[in-house]
């Protein structure tokens, strides 16, 4: 009786450690929200929206190791090491990048953090769209489609950072995250055929669910979507897709002349910003990445223009002072895409046309816009593919250096 008695009490207890092991790791606090609670309504959808705006941080910074904006200048050749700097971002500086690396961890890490948060609340809104009144479908549908449009945005720059090749289909790229992960789950990574058509899926549905009248440049709308699509073509090597949806854009937004590139980078206009992300008093300070106090030579200078960038630019020029702080030092409203950028695309796709005098006048038409009007920039002109592209990169460079 003693034998049987042994093997049934340590079962008993055995199954009651386990009781108490789970107790202890699986806690539901008595006034914890789940998300059955949080998300209800429309409204509460909404309020997750905007949480997932602020997640995406790209202009994240933290005294010269910041996200892209400060990554892309950092480990080219835009950038030299500043009068104050006391080794902030050397690593970067030298070209040193490795697994641990700060702007990897953070480009990659905030990403897909943007990703978890549009996930969770994607999963909301497919739990109550059953119960969504009529009247409140289309703010619905609205939202949806912005949050499809962020998921789409972070994964692409997840894929432009971590692809080898963006033509090579078969090549490993990012995580493609359209669910929320458990804890213990271990993803791996999709091919860069898988992802790019990923993205592409999701700014479909998102095209097909935003509301049209919806124009705030500091929201995804439907020029965001159609701006995205035509990024994603143009390195996937869509060129007549992207020259085409570039150029939609490109008629839709002119470029800033002089005193509208000012005012725009003063936010104090919009002039030919197609998507931006609002920044307050209390925000992060963009120029936060180049500057302790405040961007004049005497604000604690880190980092500063190199002088061979410097050297790129013709006097008049008006791309050079970018972030002189709005509202409070340092802080500015982050410039994520522009009309620009969409001109470039047109000259890009131009020129893989063979129409190189078109693409010369594409981006002569930029240039004159950071002097003083038509013809007063020094001329482009160019006879192949391989020198066009290059005067496209190096006019991109000047463009869109600390961007």
């Amino acid at each position: 009786m003693k034998n049987i008695f042994k093997p049934i009490l340590f079962l008993f207890m055995f199954a009651g450690m386990l009781t108490s092991c789970s107790d202890a790791t699986d806690i539901i606090q008595k006034d914890e929200a789940g998300e059955d609670v949080v998300y209800q309504t429309v409204d509460d959808l909404q309020r997750g929206l905007n949480g997932v705006y602020s997640q995406y941080s790209p202009d994240s910074n933290a005294n010269g190791n910041g996200d892209v904006i400060l990554f892309n200048d950092l480990f080219t050749d835009n950038l030299k090491a500043g009068i104050n700097n006391s080794g902030h971002g050397i690593g970067m500086y030298q070209f040193n990048l490795q697994p641990g690396s700060d702007a990897p961890e953070r480009i990659w890490g905030n990403r897909y953090s943007t990703i978890n948060f549009a996930n969770r609340v994607l999963r909301a809104a497919e739990r109550i769209e059953e119960s969504v009144d009529e009247s409140e479908m289309s703010k619905f549908n609205h939202i949806k489609a912005q949050l499809l449009g962020i998921r789409a945005l972070a994964h692409f720059d997840i894929f432009l950072y971590f692809t080898p090749d963006y033509l090579d289909t078969s090549s490993l790229s990012a995580i493609i995250m359209d669910y929320v992960p458990e804890i213990l789950d271990k993803p791996t990574r999709n091919t860069s055929g898988e992802v790019a058509a990923f993205i592409k899926s999701d700014l479909e549905q998102a095209a097909s669910l935003i509301d049209n009248s919806a124009s705030d440049v500091f929201f995804v709308n439907k020029d965001v979507i159609k701006a995205l699509q035509a990024k994603l073509a143009l390195v996937t090597g869509d060129y007549p897709t992207a020259g085409t949806l570039a150029g939609e854009l490109l008629a839709s937004y002119p470029l800033a002349n002089r005193t509208q590139y000012i005012a725009l980078f003063e936010d104090l206009g919009t002039t030919e910003l197609i998507f931006g992300l609002r920044r307050v008093v209390g925000d992060v300070n963009i120029a936060g990445s180049w500057y302790a106090n405040f961007s004049a030579i005497d604000g604690s200078v880190l980092f500063e223009m190199s002088r061979q960038l410097f050297e790129l630019y013709q006097p008049g020029d008006v791309r050079i002072d970018k972030y002189p702080g709005s509202e409070q030092p340092l802080r500015n409203d982050v410039k994520v895409i522009r009309s620009s950028e969409m001109a470039f695309i047109v000259a890009e796709a131009q020129a893989r046309a063979g129409q190189f005098a078109a693409s010369a006048a594409t981006v002569q038409m930029v240039t004159d816009a950071r002097y003083n009007g038509a013809g007063t920039s020094p001329a482009v002109s160019y006879g192949d593919l391989n020198s066009a592209l290059n005067r496209i990169l190096l006019e991109r460079r000047k463009e869109f250096c600390f961007e």
